[in-house]
């Protein structure tokens, strides 16, 4: 032994996932943009990354009522947000029960739910049931509450990302904050991913022109 290293051919599957989500972000930021335009809170867009979400792009730099601006690169727990809890729903079973055994030896304080698995089961049977997830955290100046909807395939065969709103709970309470951004979120989530199922990644495209 050498002690080096050579990279194998499986090293493809790290780009290749990364060039998905580099594509899938291309795809969503009209739609994103529109949609900040529209209801004015800041609106994000996240991916799964190790056992947590990448927030890949968002309109917080863009919003007037943002009260935390988070820009694109932040990482998010998994069960302690709307956008995790969203993408651990709709998510594959395997995927699903390999991301919560990690999650279960986590040291942060925001992973604890992950312990208690037949309570966090219960809810992301709930959340897949009723199609989104929300998620509440204090702060010092306002609560901001956050609703987060699956981005999904057309065919609903596998969750893209996840693509949430936050907004403050003392300017718009819970059950308003669901007749009026729930729909609009979910239109837009749906546009993103018949946009991406529809243009292909670069690879694809190259493939496709190809053949």
């Amino acid at each position: 032994k050498t002690g080096r290293y050579a990279p194998t051919h499986m090293v493809r599957s790290l780009s290749c996932g990364y060039e998905d989500e580099s594509w899938l972000v291309e795809c969503a930021k009209p739609i994103i943009a529109e949609l900040g335009e529209e209801l004015v809170w800041p609106i994000a867009i996240a991916t799964i990354s190790g056992s947590g979400m990448l927030l890949r792009e968002s309109t917080d730099m863009d919003s007037p009522l943002a009260i935390n601006r988070f820009p694109p690169g932040r990482r998010v727990s998994l069960v302690g947000t709307a956008t995790g809890l969203v993408y651990l729903a709709f998510c594959g079973r395997q995927q699903r029960e390999t991301l919560l055994d990690i999650l279960a030896h986590s040291d942060d304080p925001d992973d604890l739910p992950a312990r208690n698995r037949s309570a966090l089961r219960r809810q992301l049977a709930e959340i897949r049931k009723r199609q989104y997830a929300t998620a509440q955290r204090s702060r010092r100046v306002s609560n901001q509450n956050a609703i987060a909807v699956p981005v999904l395939t057309p065919n609903h065969h596998r969750v893209l990302a996840a693509l949430s709103i936050r907004y403050s709970e003392t300017a718009v309470k819970d059950g308003l904050a669901l007749e009026r951004f729930l729909p609009p979120l979910q239109r837009a989530a749906e546009s993103i991913g018949a946009s991406f199922d529809t243009l292909g990644t670069p690879g694809q495209q190259q493939e496709s022109a190809q053949s």
